[in-house]
């Protein structure tokens, strides 16, 4: 009897362990590397273009030193690459869809599938924000028809700038003016 006690209890902790929360936006998550998304974006087959050189795609923003695409996929997806840290990383991913539910009705089904109760913000650009365990951000904002779900890390954009600042000083220390 013992045995069986424990053999229950062994399966409810690893089933419990096994369940772990949410952290993507269609297989897309902060910090996942440039090769990891590549990778993804060949297995499911979405066609991106590169919003800073549509000829080239290979074209960081001068400004902020990362990549910014758009896909087709379930609806128009977005999201930018931190350039100038190393693997490229995804720091920002933002999904555009259509669909006629509310938005509470939206936010509510946000909510199941990360396992997160939402937090109503007054920001009148965004309606519902999730801070997730590893330290993203998802938001929702929109209207019946037109939705998008944002998911971002400020740690990685914020590296990110700082990388970009240090690599302009090292390739010009001194200003001429």
């Amino acid at each position: 009897m013992k045995q069986l006690t424990i053999v229950l209890l062994l399966a409810q902790l690893s089933f419990a362990h096994a369940v772990e929360q949410k952290l993507d936006v269609l297989g897309l998550f902060a910090g996942m590397p440039s090769g990891a998304i590549a990778s993804l974006l060949r297995t499911k087959g979405w066609r991106c273009q590169n919003r800073n050189d549509p000829v080239m795609g290979k074209a960081a923003d001068p400004t902020t030193g990362d990549f910014a695409f758009s896909c087709d996929a379930l609806g128009q997806l977005d999201f930018n690459l931190a350039g100038s840290l190393n693997d490229t990383p995804l720091y920002r991913v933002r999904l555009f869809f259509n669909t006629a539910e509310k938005l509470d009705s939206v936010a509510r089904s946000v909510s199941e599938q990360y396992g997160k109760e939402a937090t109503i913000t007054s920001d009148p650009s965004v309606s519902y924000r999730w801070q997730l365990d590893n330290g993203s951000l998802l938001q929702l904002s929109g209207s019946p028809g037109g939705y998008m779900l944002e998911l971002g890390s400020a740690a990685i954009k914020e590296a990110n700038a700082k990388a970009k600042a240090a690599k302009d000083i090292a390739r010009n220390p001194t200003p001429k003016f």
